[in-house]
């Protein structure tokens, strides 16, 4: 669309600033000559990338958001490792630690009885107070992968988009079944898996990034 190919333009080369207050829905139809829904539609379209976003109130208005954090799915290290290492100044806080029953992904990623007893640890990610991912990882009773290698030797990630669950939701300060990019990710030492992790990551709070090689 031409409209958000025009915002997107001035945004990307820093014409826009972050924190820079967009013209109101009435100034932006009268410079574009089209209707209000039109406008409408390309600030969606905007918002959706993570651009921008909009305030109510008395000092609201629609705003230039700060460039979202880019997550690097082939970095080595793990999401909390990663943040920390680049000064990114995305922070992690634990929700919760504990023994759960398994799920029946999680039992099927590990290969025991679903039911079974596992480990359960809940992350939020965030920056700038707003939360921009929320991981919930498993491991075995007594085999966190720190016991088995002082870091995995390699790991699968797959991706989808996909309706996130309510707890992902609630964590996320989403409505009810918004759509998140989902990365599931397998760690293992060997043949062993370590750890199995379902990752919600809001589609308008950060990037994804992997690099190949020919």
């Amino acid at each position: 669309m031409v409209i958000a190919d025009a915002l997107r333009a001035r945004i990307e080369s820093h014409e826009l600033a972050p924190g820079d207050r967009l013209p109101s829905e009435r100034e932006l139809v009268e410079r574009f000559g089209v209707a209000r829904m039109t406008i409408r539609h390309a600030l969606d379209m905007v918002q959706s990338e993570g651009l921008i976003e909009r305030r109510r109130g008395r000092n609201g208005g629609t705003f230039i958001r700060a460039t979202p954090p880019v997550l690097e799915l082939n970095s080595g290290v793990g999401f909390e490792e990663y943040f920390a290492a680049e000064d990114s100044g995305v922070t992690s806080a634990t929700r919760s630690l504990g023994q759960v029953p398994a799920p029946h992904s999680v039992a099927n990623a590990f290969k025991v009885e679903p039911g079974s007893e596992v480990t359960e640890r809940q992350v939020v990610f965030s920056s700038e107070g707003q939360p921009l991912m929320f991981a919930t990882c498993y491991t075995l009773p007594g085999r966190a992968r720190e016991e088995l290698s002082p870091e995995p030797e390699w790991r699968e990630d797959i991706l989808t988009a996909t309706r996130a669950s309510d707890r992902e939701c609630e964590a996320l300060g989403l409505g009810t079944n918004a759509v998140v990019q989902r990365v599931t990710r397998s760690m293992f030492v060997g043949d062993d898996l370590t750890e199995f992790s379902l990752i919600a990551i809001r589609p308008d709070a950060a990037k994804l990034r992997a690099v190949t090689t020919g």
